[in-house]
This record gives C-alpha cells, sequence and structure tokens, in this order.
C-alpha cells in the first residue's frame, strides 16, 4: 500500500544549534492553507465593515452639523421677519410724524389728505423723500386683495362729505346668511376692541404700510398678535333673523365695514381689491 504523502519542515537555528524537523501530513497542509484563508476573509470583511461604520459617522456628523446650521438660518429668517414688520410699523410712524398727521379709528372719522403743491424749483420735502422711497408700486404686490365679504356694496368709499353725505372711509358690504368676515390678506391682528361707536372691531397688520380695518360683526375670531392667514374667518355675525324682518317690513342683513390704510391713510379699498367678476361699482 502506498504510503501517504508527506512535508518536511526543517527549523534551523541562526546560533546552529540543534535542528528541528516536523513531519506534516498533507491534509494537515490543506486544512492549515483553508484556515488562512477564512482567517484573511474575516479580516477582509471586518475592515470593510468598520470602513463603511466610519463612513456613515462621519455622514452622520455632516447631517448634524448641516441640521445645527438649517436651525440658525431658520431663527436668522425669523428675526429678519420680526425686523422688517418693526421697520414697517416705523416708517408708518415716520410718515404720520412728517405730515403731522394722527390715526383715527372708526369709520366715520376724517382725515386731509390734501398737501401743498410745490414749485419745481422747490426741493422735495422730506415726507416726499419717504414716500418716494418706499413707492406705492414697489409694494403693491403685497397689499391685501380679496374681498371680506362676498355680499353687495351698500355704501362706497367717499372721503370727503359730500351733497349732505358724511365722509365714509371704506366699504360697507353685506353679509350673506351665516357668512363670517375673512382676512383679505395675509397678516397678524394688532387691535381687537370697540370702536368709537362701541361696535367691535378688528385691525390686521399685512406689513409694508397695509392694514385693514374691520368693524361691525358680532364678535372676533381672533385675537392681538395672532396671525391669520389669507381669507381665514375673523369675525362672526348674527343674523337678522324673523323679528327684524316683520319690524322693517323687508330682509336686513348685517354690514361689515371694511377699511384699507397705507401708511395710516385710509384709500379706496377697490383700488386694491381684486375686481368681482359680473359686478359693477356699487353693487
Amino acid at each position: 500500500m502506498e504510503e501517504p504523502k508527506s512535508y518536511s519542515v526543517i527549523i534551523v537555528p541562526s546560533d546552529h544549534s540543534r535542528t528541528r524537523q516536523f513531519r506534516l501530513s498533507q491534509a494537515m497542509v490543506f486544512v492549515g492553507a483553508g484556515l488562512l484563508i477564512a482567517l484573511a476573509a474575516v479580516m477582509v470583511t471586518f475592515a470593510a465593515t468598520h470602513l463603511s461604520v466610519l463612513q456613515t459617522a462621519r455622514k452622520v456628523n455632516d447631517l448634524e452639523a448641516e441640521n445645527v446650521q438649517l436651525r440658525r438660518d431658520v431663527a436668522r429668517v425669523d428675526e429678519l421677519a420680526r425686523e422688517l414688520e418693526f421697520l414697517s410699523a416705523q416708517r408708518a410712524q415716520i410718515l404720520n410724524m412728517l405730515r403731522g398727521e394722527e390715526l383715527e379709528s372708526g369709520p366715520e372719522f376724517s382725515i386731509s389728505t390734501d398737501i401743498a403743491p410745490e414749485t419745481p424749483s422747490e426741493p422735495l420735502s422730506d415726507a416726499d423723500l419717504v414716500q418716494q422711497l418706499f413707492a406705492d408700486g414697489a409694494r403693491r404686490g403685497f397689499a391685501p386683495r380679496t374681498w371680506p365679504a362676498s355680499g353687495r356694496v351698500r355704501r362706497e368709499y367717499l372721503p370727503e362729505a359730500e351733497g349732505g353725505a358724511p365722509a365714509h372711509r371704506g366699504l360697507s358690504i353685506e353679509i350673506l346668511a351665516a357668512e363670517p368676515a375673512r382676512a383679505a390678506g395675509r397678516g397678524r391682528v394688532v387691535e381687537s376692541g370697540l370702536s368709537e361707536s362701541g361696535e367691535p372691531r378688528l385691525v390686521l397688520d399685512h406689513g409694508y404700510g397695509f392694514r385693514t380695518v374691520y368693524q361691525g360683526f358680532a364678535r372676533p375670531l381672533v385675537s392681538v398678535g395672532q396671525i391669520v392667514e389669507q381669507q381665514q374667518a375673523i369675525a362672526q355675525f348674527d343674523d337678522a333673523g324673523s323679528d327684524a324682518r316683520s319690524r322693517v317690513g323687508r330682509i336686513t342683513e348685517p354690514t361689515l365695514y371694511f377699511e384699507i390704510r397705507v401708511d395710516g391713510l385710509a384709500i379706496d379699498p377697490r383700488n386694491y381689491l381684486t375686481p368681482r367678476q359680473g359686478r359693477r361699482r356699487g353693487s
């Protein structure tokens, strides 16, 4: 019978001391080689996994740094928005002081908008310079544009008394059944209380010198400091009811007084409100 193959390993020390010889069978050599290959594969797998973990950890650190930066950017944007709102209010106050005019409250107040004409040789006044700096055309896109109610207009804007009729600085809009008053644009509630006539009154600040006034409703649905979106319901009305119909002999509907102010001056709301389809002026 043929003797199995074997391999001899001879170890010769450098000091020429006793030589050692080890005899290994072919099976042992194959087993050792397999173990070395398996160990090498395990080490390669471990190194690849460790490298992947390191890359993932690096990505996590980068994402955390980006998240921190984004939070700082958001905080900065909020701060800039507050500063812009403050500057808008300051600008309105400066214009009022330069013109020597005082803001009034209520639908029946009178504000004089007459400015003495200047000759071409005279320099522009401070008020005119500020008005030019913040020209209406540059900020017109930020004006409130949606109607606060869908009923017909009972009374139009009248800047000065005319024909025995008192001045009317806004629009009186009929309220349909169960219809709330809605914000003409996105803004912040800066006033909620009673007018001089004792009616509930809301004022929204839309920024860039634009404010809207709502009056004549039964109760507000928002509070001071609250941010409201365009067309959000802000006030509720009470229905006239059958008793009112029987007393006057016709159907009566509640009416919303609506006003747009630009830098503290009441202007015709129709200059900014989107024209109604199929409606003529005064309807």
